[in-house]
């Protein structure tokens, strides 16, 4: 099994722990989410980068749930704006065929 991602960068002189943690979230959004958990479940990453994995994987899973609300919500009040003219126009065509 080859490894296709640049994972060995913890050790580099120079770098503090955000500048590197950075880095490996975007390291991380470039190969995805499905491999980032592939890498941080099986272990094949250091501790210190597999650890910020978990974090990023955490905010992603909030930013989904936040995104998933969101959506929620604007099929809700949309469905609730159908119905409210399916009203309207009933009441229309009744309010025509009394007349």
């Amino acid at each position: 099994m080859s490894n296709k991602w640049p994972i060995y960068g913890s050790g580099q002189a120079g770098h503090g722990r955000c500048a590197t943690e950075a880095e490996w979230r975007a390291e991380f959004g470039r190969i995805g989410e499905a491999q980032v958990s592939v890498l941080v479940r099986d272990g094949i990453i250091p501790e210190p980068k597999r650890q910020a994995g978990f974090r990023w994987l955490g905010d992603q899973a909030q930013a989904r749930r936040a995104r998933e609300e969101r959506t929620f919500n604007y099929v809700r009040w949309t469905f609730f704006a159908a119905v409210a003219a399916v009203l309207v126009g009933i009441i229309g065509i009744a309010s025509t065929l009394m007349h």
